[in-house]
C-alpha cells in the first residue's frame, strides 16, 4: 500500500500496482473499486463516494497518413507522369510519438514500375507502419520507324511504315504510322505516333522521297558513262521514258544544263561556273505513241566533251556524255 484515504464510514487503500481496494460501509458502492481501474496515482474518500486519479493507458498506435503530390495519379492506369513528392502525417492523441523512420518527405523523379515508401512510427500505444507505392513513367515511348521498302520510292509505288515503338517502364499501349503519299514526286514525310500505358505520347516524322521511274535515255543517246558523239551546231535529241508519266512539268527549274568536262571523264562532275543552260531548245514534248519525252539540244560551236544534266522535278540528276566535233 502506497496511500490511504478515510471516509465517513469506509476506507480506501492504493496499492503499488496502481489498483485500489476499499472496505467499510458500501451502501452506495463507495468501497468497491470499479472493474478495470488501474494506473491510479491518488485516492480520496468522501462520505458516500470515492475518487481516484489515474493516467489513461494508450491502447492504439500512431495514425500515419501519406499525402502524395500530385494527390492522385495524373496518368492512365494508376501511373504518374510527373515527379511525385510524398509527405507524411504522424499523429497520436493519447501519447507522444517516441520514434519514427521513413517519414521524411521524399520525391520520386526516376521512372519506376513501383517504388514503395514506408513510414513507421511508435508511441505508447505501439508501432504502426504505412506503405505507399508509386508507379512513375515520365519518359515518352521511343520510336524507330521502319519503312516497308528502301527510299526513294517510285511514283505510285506502295509504301508504309512500322512504328517499331518501345517503352521501358509502363509499356506501349498504341503505336501507329500515318499513310505514305506517293502520288506525286518530291521530298515528303509521314508521322508515326506511340502512346505508353501511362499516357505519354511521342511522335516522329519519317522522311522519304518519291521519284519518277526514269528508264534511261533511249534511241540514239547512250547512257552515262558511255561517250556519245555529235557535231557542233547540231540538234541532239534527248529522249527518255518516265514509266507512264505524261505531264510536261517534269523538269527542274533551270534545267537541262551542260558542263564542259574532260573526255576521259568516267564519273559525273559537279556543276560549276562554266555550266550553262541548254537554252537553245525546241522545247520538251511527249509522244503518246512511243510513251517517251523528247528534248532537242542545239549544240554550240566549240568542240570538246560535255556533260548533259537532265535534272527532274523529283531532284534526281540523269547524265549523258557528248563529244562535239
Amino acid at each position: 500500500v502506497t496511500a490511504i484515504a478515510a471516509g465517513q464510514y469506509h476506507s480506501l487503500a492504493l496499492k503499488s500496482d496502481g489498483s485500489v481496494v476499499g472496505w467499510g460501509d458500501n451502501y452506495y458502492g463507495q468501497a468497491t473499486s470499479p472493474a478495470g481501474l488501474t494506473g491510479v496515482t491518488a485516492i480520496a474518500a468522501g462520505g458516500r463516494h470515492s475518487l481516484a486519479l489515474f493516467t489513461p493507458t494508450d491502447s492504439t498506435p500512431p495514425v500515419i497518413t501519406a499525402t502524395p503530390s500530385p494527390a492522385t495519379p495524373n496518368g492512365a492506369g494508376g501511373w504518374y507522369t510527373t515527379p511525385v513528392t510524398v509527405s507524411w502525417s504522424v499523429t497520436d492523441s493519447e501519447s507522444a510519438v517516441s520514434s519514427s523512420s521513413g517519414c521524411d518527405s521524399t520525391t520520386i523523379s526516376s521512372d519506376t514500375t513501383g517504388q514503395t515508401l514506408t513510414c513507421t512510427a511508435t508511441s505508447g500505444g505501439g508501432t504502426a507502419s504505412s506503405p505507399v507505392t508509386i508507379k512513375l513513367d515520365v519518359v515518352k515511348p521511343t520510336l524507330s520507324p521502319v519503312l516497308s521498302s528502301s527510299v526513294p520510292v517510285l511514283l505510285g509505288a506502295s509504301l508504309s511504315a512500322t512504328p517499331n515503338a518501345t517503352d521501358a517502364t509502363s509499356g506501349v499501349a498504341t503505336a501507329t504510322c500515318g499513310p505514305a503519299e506517293t502520288s506525286s514526286v518530291g521530298s515528303k514525310t509521314l508521322t508515326c505516333t506511340a502512346t505508353d500505358v501511362a499516357g505519354n505520347t511521342a511522335t516522329t516524322a519519317v522522311p522519304y522521297s518519291v521519284i519518277y521511274n526514269f528508264h534511261g535515255f533511249t534511241k540514239s543517246l547512250a547512257n552515262f558513262p558511255l561517250l556519245n558523239t555529235a557535231r557542233t551546231g547540231s540538234a541532239v535529241p534527248i529522249n527518255f521514258d518516265l514509266g507512264g508519266v505524261t505531264s510536261l512539268d517534269v523538269l527542274a527549274a533551270g534545267y537541262p544544263k551542260v558542263t564542259p568536262v574532260g573526255c576521259a571523264t568516267t564519273a559525273a562532275v559537279p556543276e560549276n561556273a562554266t555550266s550553262f543552260s541548254a537554252a537553245s531548245v525546241a522545247g520538251l514534248t511527249y509522244s503518246a505513241t512511243t510513251g517517251t519525252y523528247s528534248y532537242v539540244w542545239k549544240t554550240g560551236s566549240t568542240p570538246g566533251c560535255y556533260q548533259f544534266n537532265l535534272k527532274l522535278r523529283d531532284g534526281t540528276n540523269h547524265y549523258a556524255l557528248v563529244k562535239l566535233r
